[in-house]
């Protein structure tokens, strides 16, 4: 199933970092938009840095930021902190932001599933 996902700055990725977050974002979605009721697009943009250590080991940390638009609302997953939200691997970077989201919506939104009526046994007792 095709979704709403707009991808920027994915340039600078070799082509198994594309898509391993291609992958893990598109595992991930669907679970966020089952709670949206309507249409909602989700952008990627990704931010990579690189860390020297050593004498020539470079690293690339990666740096998801997620911005997910509804109808009516508007969500980003920024991080300030930079521990939270960057990771030398590429499926964890967006495993964290995904998971922020995903928490984050939630307690915005309640789902339509907790309407349901919760059992009871003084309920059950009582009616008998």
């Amino acid at each position: 199933m095709k979704y709403n996902i707009i991808y920027s700055k994915i340039k600078g990725l070799e082509d198994k970092e594309k898509f391993a977050l291609e992958r893990v974002i598109e595992n991930q979605f669907p679970k966020i938009k089952r709670m949206i009721a309507g249409d909602c697009t989700l952008k990627v943009k990704i931010k990579t840095s690189k860390k020297v250590r050593g004498a020539n080991i470079k690293d690339k940390i990666f740096i998801i930021k997620y911005i997910l638009q509804t109808q009516g609302k508007k969500f980003t997953t920024k991080s300030k902190d930079t521990k939270e939200a960057a990771d030398y691997d590429i499926t964890k970077a967006a495993h964290k932001e995904m998971n922020h989201l995903f928490n984050y919506i939630k307690h915005t939104y309640k789902p339509q599933d907790k309407n349901k009526k919760k059992f009871s046994l003084k309920k059950f007792l009582i009616e008998e």
